[in-house]
């Protein structure tokens, strides 16, 4: 079974055991719709789920004081690949896109990506260059030449790539 991370637990909130999570999709609603999540191989039924602020907090079966909520603290909430609807045309799972490799727009091989972050404005992707050195760029659509999931290929236009991606030293 694969499972695919929508949220992670941030924080207790209150008193009453809810958690403040940050939502790993593009719409904090859509954690409404999920009934059961998978925390730490424990299946956990969401008893309540309210959204704000870009935030979702979460009350668990089960669980009804900040102290038995402090438990979930940086944990992922997973959930079976199957029980989600598949993401619209020219949108992503980030599981799907982490582990692809980044080329430019002639196939030249320019890193790994290893993680997808959002950030507001645009979600920053990570990357290892094949000299093991980390990049990050906006995932910006102006810069994307072709994504394919199926190949593992994101490709990116060079120029506008490396205008807009920062490399550690």
């Amino acid at each position: 079974m694969e499972y695919i991370a929508v949220g992670e637990v941030l924080k207790p909130q209150g008193i009453k055991g809810a958690v403040k999570v940050r939502p790993l999709t593009d719409n904090p609603q859509q954690l409404q719709d999920i009934a059961v999540v998978y925390i730490d191989n424990v299946l956990h039924a969401m008893r309540e789920v309210s959204c704000a602020g870009g935030f979702a907090f979460v009350h668990f079966e089960g669980v009804s004081n900040r102290d038995q909520a402090e438990a979930f603290r940086g944990k992922l909430l997973l959930v079976e690949r199957g029980s989600i609807a598949p993401p619209e045309e020219g949108a992503y799972l980030i599981a799907d896109l982490i582990g692809c490799r980044l080329t430019d727009e002639k196939g030249k091989t320019l890193g790994k990506i290893t993680q997808i972050d959002a950030f507001g404005a645009a979600d920053v992707i990570t990357c290892t260059a094949p000299n093991g050195k980390e990049f990050r760029f906006p995932f910006l659509l102006q810069i994307v030449d072709k994504i394919d999931v199926a190949q593992k290929r994101f490709s990116v236009i060079r120029k506008l790539w490396q205008e807009v991606s920062v490399f550690d030293d």
